[in-house]
């Protein structure tokens, strides 16, 4: 007698895992010895495809890995809240270069298991799943918020050709990822990360939606992101990206190699400039455009940068024993050393000229 039996067809993992786990532990993405923290971690679309996928994927579930060298109780850091977003950029330039807030979605708002086991993933089943478009990098956020610390857990991370991750941690204050203030570590490394996802469905199989565009007016040469919400999250969508310069004037034109749900410009701008997007379901034909807005220039006195001086000056180079002549409100902060950090003075400067004196510095000397 010849027995047939009949084995079921082997399925494709839905698992992504990008980066290594033979890396390094470290502080991303957050800081156990800090009482509250905020990061943000970009991983490319080049990493993502790497990994297996092949098109855009439905995200169900995130994990971080634990560091093989401690197990830890989450009790002084169980509160997360995680956000994910596509973002154009592959890397943080400055410490203040968070992607926007606009661009993230909250995934996760919960606690942690209650204890974290040396080596293991710490897996988080999204409330909200995220839809990757297949084309874009992946930002996820982790906004953590339980009050208290304790050196007790770092995490696998490995590291990366650019800045791909930053912080901003602090015993007392609690950041507002919608406003984070600039960050207080950066680094060219990234957490080991798995994501499970589910096949996403075709655009003939979902409702037609074009998606409403809004965006910030930004400064000068600053990168920033037009944000697609509403639209439909499938495969099968073809997204054709167009601006318009002078803002209401120029013609449309196309911009090339951007098909992803959101446009970031990495360049930014020099003048207003109009943002549109032509939605289309490949299967079925139907095509639609979304509104069209501008984005315009922020004013020259709120475009300034804050610089970061988390031990108040730091070990860099710094203006130090500033005054002024001529503005609407003079000030003197005369032989502050390097215990001052920074202060705010823009709104001041609306004197048509203003003398401005100042020190030049290294810290750990306090001299010029």
């Amino acid at each position: 007698m010849i027995a047939l039996f009949l084995l079921p067809a082997q399925l494709k993992a839905q698992t992504l895992i990008i980066g290594s786990d033979e890396t390094t532990s470290y502080d991303f993405p957050l800081a156990t010895c800090m009482g509250f923290n905020y990061s943000q971690q970009i991983y490319t679309s080049d990493e993502m495809i790497d990994a297996g996928a092949t098109g855009p994927v439905l995200i169900t579930k995130i994990s971080f890995m634990a560091s093989p060298w401690n197990s830890s109780s989450s009790a002084n850091y169980k509160d997360w809240v995680v956000y994910m977003g596509h973002t154009g950029v592959s890397g943080f330039t400055t410490a203040s270069s968070w992607v926007p807030f606009a661009s993230l979605t909250e995934v996760f708002n919960g606690a942690l298991p209650g204890t974290i086991d040396a080596g293991e993933w710490v897996e988080l089943t999204l409330t909200t799943p995220f839809f990757w478009d297949g084309e874009s990098n992946v930002v996820v956020a982790v906004d953590e918020n339980t009050a208290g610390w304790y050196c007790s857990q770092d995490w696998v991370a490995y590291f990366t050709p650019e800045t791909r991750s930053m912080v901003y941690n602090n015993d007392g204050t609690n950041p507002d990822p919608a406003s984070p203030p600039a960050s207080t570590w950066m680094d060219a490394m990234a957490p080991y990360i798995k994501f499970d996802y589910e096949d996403a469905e075709a655009c003939e199989d979902v409702a037609f939606a074009v998606g409403t565009i809004s965006g910030s007016d930004v400064c000068p040469d600053v990168a920033f992101a037009v944000v697609n919400s509403g639209t439909m999250l499938a495969t099968g969508v073809t997204r054709e990206w167009q601006q318009r310069v002078p803002s209401g004037t120029g013609e449309w034109v196309t911009i090339e190699g951007v098909g992803s749900i959101n446009y970031t410009n990495t360049d930014g701008i020099t003048e207003a400039t109009d943002y549109r997007c032509i939605v289309t379901c490949d299967a079925t034909g139907e095509t639609d455009t979304t509104n069209e807005i501008t984005i315009d220039l922020t004013p020259v006195a709120e475009c300034y940068c804050e610089p970061v001086l988390a031990w108040g000056c730091d070990w860099e180079v710094t203006i130090n024993d500033v005054f002024t002549a001529g503005a609407v409100t003079d000030f003197s902060n005369m032989s502050t050393g390097c215990t001052g950090g920074y202060e705010d003075y823009s709104e001041d400067y609306e004197a048509s000229a203003v003398q401005f004196f100042y020190v030049y510095g290294k810290c750990d000397d306090h001299q010029y």
